[in-house]
């Protein structure tokens, strides 16, 4: 009725006050079904929200992290302090572990350090799945100290003290440093060597995106 109405070239005052009407009720009744959804959602009882619980993050590595946890170190600003709680939580949602052995006396592992440095610093928070632990070579703590402080080491190393650093290179049969190793999920060896290693992760990352693309 209404679109009659407005089609006509003109009509009365009395059709004029119709048309009126019945927009305003037009208007009134879509108003009132939009806001109906709205109202409806938020009646619902706070018990039902408080329901829905957050998904537990998975965890790895557990059992090479329970037994270093409380030897790990990492620097911090300019003092390589114990790792907090909450960063070894942090460590043990990484999917991939890598596991870096070298020594401050060692040529090679000085220059290969800053290459690894500068690749956690552009990747660590771009993909967000991934870690270093660092075994060091050092005769003391206080070498491997200074060895993360001068290279800025952003990752945390077992200390000097604690048996596990020998039995990771037993375990990975390590005779010879740098030497990097991948981990995955399961803690498989998926590479090791130096540089080929970080170039496995990074084509684990690339067939990921490609999958995902197709």
């Amino acid at each position: 009725m209404v679109l009659n109405l407005l089609k006509q070239n003109s009509f009365s005052f009395t059709d004029m006050k119709k048309t009126f009407f019945l927009l305003t009720l037009v208007f009134t009744v879509a108003v009132v079904a939009q806001a109906a959804p709205a109202t409806s959602a938020a009646a619902k009882p706070s018990s039902a929200v408080n329901t829905v619980a957050a998904a537990k993050p998975e965890t790895y590595h557990t059992k090479l992290l329970d037994k270093v946890k409380s030897s790990l170190v990492k620097l911090k600003k300019t003092n390589v302090i114990p790792l907090k709680q909450e960063d070894v939580v942090a460590l043990r949602q990484k999917k991939y572990l890598f596991i870096y052995f070298s020594a401050s006396w060692c040529p090679p592992c000085r220059k290969f350090t800053p290459y690894l440095v500068e690749f956690y610093n552009q990747n660590h928070e771009k993909y967000g799945d991934f870690d270093i632990l660092w075994v060091s070579s050092d005769q003391d703590q206080k070498s491997m100290n200074d060895y993360m402080k001068q290279d800025k080491m952003p990752w945390a190393g077992i200390k000097l003290t604690h048996a596990m650093t020998k039995e990771l290179k037993k375990q990975h049969k390590v005779t010879g440093i740098p030497h990097l190793i991948l981990l995955d999920e399961n803690d498989k060896v998926l590479a090791t060597g130096q540089g080929n290693v970080v170039y496995e992760y990074q084509m684990l990352k690339f067939n990921a995106q490609a999958q995902k693309n197709n």
